[in-house]
């Protein structure tokens, strides 16, 4: 529901309720609720037709206008209503129960502008006068009428005299340790709405922006990943990856749907509202299973004003007081984060929200904020991270194109200076670990990929990258169960769908990888990877036109990329179209002489072709520049033709393979 335009956007008061319809808040003495965007939809639109009884449909249409949803959405959003406001349908206080028509609201509401309801500048800074260790959290008992834990973060004074803008960083990372810590508390603390099942997997869906300003996406999301990375943690929970809950970014799913799609126990939901002077974020823990009981809330507010980095010493001193329900290593992985400033937190924060997107200008783009941020703080572990990840895509054919040799020591290098500064990270621990599996180090790999998992067993990357590890070496069984892990902790992602393909191609499982293909391309149409991996399926499985098909429109939309032109060639050949092997193979060669084109595509279309030697003459090249080829050579389909030949054994010999 969109807020009325104009300076006078009213507010309305009944009982010792305040609904502000422009910052979209539910406020009284005890607190905020964290109502989700319907719920307030809902409320908002009783309250503007007070005079009148409003029809069940006219709801479902003002609330859901762009989709068909069941009446029980509707009827679960009054009874969550009723729950916050102390109401209930024999009381009806505030919304009555018209039956056969619909709902009205009863209650008597004054209507005011905004500015009347503001609180005053004298409130604002006495508030704003709490030193950092001062910071009170304010907890209103679970009762009816109340909001379950609501918490009110105040700004604090730099104790050295350093002035300056809000602090992004410091918020962030103490909200994300604060919500994902309570969700842990609670599932073992009583005065919380409980339960029969215990919840055993959730989603943090992504904070909605409520800021007028749209650049605020990234703060947004931010807070997002961070919440997500300190639940991964979490040992007996199972915890969605960030790719599968952004897929419902804005949406306008219910609850139960969004559960069932992500197949979890309970959702975070919330929201980030930047307005004016205030930062204000709203979160809760939804049960998906029990009509969408609120389990869990907790409100955190703060001034954009001069707020100390000492923020985040107040996350670890929550972070101690609960060490008993964490694990040694957890306490010292929350308690080890150090302090950093807003400028290098908020390139950081740039540089993989532009990672996120799949354009190729992108990963310069990322790379140029994470060099910012380490140009001002050569000591922030997680930018060198993310510096590794942008040097690792560009050495990929799809978003850079560049030799993977020289990519891969950079790679290598941002990941170790990362662990260096800090240990904990698991995204360096699964970038070291994927540079050494490309160096065919397989027990290194194996235990940097297990390194990681110990850290955050929610990790679908790490998942996916020990599956592969496996498989590569002929552990198939455990690699389709790990792969299986990765699918299930991120289980809407259309790379991750493909990559699960993948690995059942080296397993020779041919209908499991086309199917696991196939649901790629249903979450994302065309996407590269799932048509690439659904081609060369196709073609193991011997439906040579199927994958001829697939293959040439995978070429079409990636600019004839060379991987997918070997892997064409390849297929032609299989097929008995020579001419058209033939000619694929002569474009690759054409390519190359204008630019770099990997060896890989070579080996796949000699090996096609049935020319051994120049497939080997190839391969060798391939070695050189430590190609993915290589640690796939002792499962991969592809080369078959040559496994009869001395000088297969002996390369797999030589990276210690056989």
């Amino acid at each position: 529901m969109q807020a009325p335009s104009g300076n006078s956007t009213p507010v309305y008061e009944f009982g010792p309720f305040r609904l502000n319809t422009r910052r979209r808040l539910l406020e009284s003495e005890s607190g905020t609720a964290p109502l989700t965007a319907k719920v307030f939809d809902t409320l908002a639109f009783l309250i503007e037709h007070q005079q009148r009884t409003v029809s069940k449909d006219e709801l479902l249409h003002h609330v859901w206008p762009d989709s068909v949803v069941e009446e029980g959405n509707l009827t679960r959003n009054i009874s969550t209503l009723r729950r916050i406001l102390g109401d209930s349908p024999e009381a009806h206080r505030y919304i009555l129960t018209v039956p056969g028509e619909g709902y009205r609201f009863v209650a008597p509401v004054r209507s005011l502008p905004e500015e009347v309801a503001t609180p005053s500048a004298g409130q604002d800074a006495q508030a704003h006068e709490v030193t950092a260790s001062e910071l009170q959290v304010e907890q209103s008992p679970v009762g009816r009428g109340t909001i379950h834990d609501s918490t009110r973060i105040v700004p604090a004074h730099d104790p050295h005299g350093r002035g300056g803008p809000f602090s992004m960083v410091a918020t962030i990372l103490a909200v994300a340790f604060i919500v994902a810590t309570s969700v842990a508390v609670w599932m073992g603390q009583p005065g919380f709405a409980r339960t029969d099942q215990p919840v055993q997997s959730l989603a943090v869906l992504p904070l909605e922006n409520l800021s007028a300003d749209p650049e605020q996406e990234y703060f947004a999301d931010g807070i997002t990943d961070a919440i997500i990375g300190r639940l991964s943690a979490a040992r007996d929970l199972r915890v969605i990856s960030r790719t599968s809950v952004m897929q419902f970014k804005n949406t306008r799913q219910t609850v139960p749907e969004i559960a069932e799609a992500l197949d979890v126990d309970a959702l975070v939901v919330g929201s980030v509202l930047r307005s004016g002077s205030r930062v204000r974020i709203s979160v809760q823990l939804i049960d998906a299973r029990s009509a969408e009981t609120n389990l869990w809330s907790e409100i955190f507010e703060t001034e954009l004003g001069d707020v100390l980095l000492l923020q985040m010493n107040v996350a670890e001193s929550i972070a101690r007081s609960i060490e008993l329900r964490r694990t040694a290593r957890e306490t010292r992985r929350v308690t080890g984060s150090r302090p950093v400033t807003p400028e290098v937190y908020e390139h950081y924060l740039r540089g993989r929200y532009a990672l996120t997107r799949p354009q190729r200008a992108a990963v310069p783009e990322a790379m140029a904020h994470f060099e910012a941020a380490l140009a001002l703080d050569p000591a922030f572990a997680p930018a060198y991270t993310g510096l590794s990840r942008a040097y690792r895509e560009l050495g990929t054919i799809f978003r850079g194109g560049s030799p993977q040799a020289e990519m891969l020591p950079k790679s290598v290098g941002a990941a170790q200076q990362a662990l260096r500064l800090d240990p904990t990270l698991a995204e360096a621990h699964v970038m070291i670990a994927a540079a050494r599996q490309r160096e065919w180090q397989w027990q290194e790999a194996d235990t940097a990929f297990r390194h990681a998992l110990d850290l955050e067993p929610n990790n679908a990357q790490a998942h996916i990258g020990l599956a592969h590890l496996l498989v590569a070496q002929g552990r198939i069984d455990d690699g389709v169960q790990l792969a299986r892990k990765a699918r299930a902790l991120d289980p809407l992602s259309a790379e991750m769908a493909a990559n699960v393909g993948w690995t059942f191609y080296f397993a020779r499982r041919y209908d499991e990888a086309i199917r696991e293909c196939q649901a790629s391309l249903d979450l994302q149409k065309d996407n590269h990877s799932g048509l690439w991996f659904l081609g060369i399926s196709l073609n193991q499985a011997g439906r040579f036109d199927e994958a001829i098909q697939i293959l040439e429109r995978a070429a079409a939309i990636s600019d004839r990329s060379p991987g997918l032109l070997g892997s064409l060639t390849n297929t032609y050949a299989r097929a008995g179209r020579r001419d058209d092997a033939l000619r694929t193979l002569n474009e690759l060669e054409r390519r190359r002489q204008t630019g770099y084109v990997p060896s890989a595509p070579f080996v796949h279309a000699y090996a096609g072709l049935g020319d051994l030697d120049q497939a080997f003459t190839w391969l060798e090249r391939a070695h050189q520049e430590t190609s993915n080829l290589i640690w796939q050579l002792k499962v991969a389909p592809t080369m078959d033709p040559l496994r009869a030949d001395p000088r297969f054994s002996a390369l797999l010999r030589r990276v210690w393979l056989e």
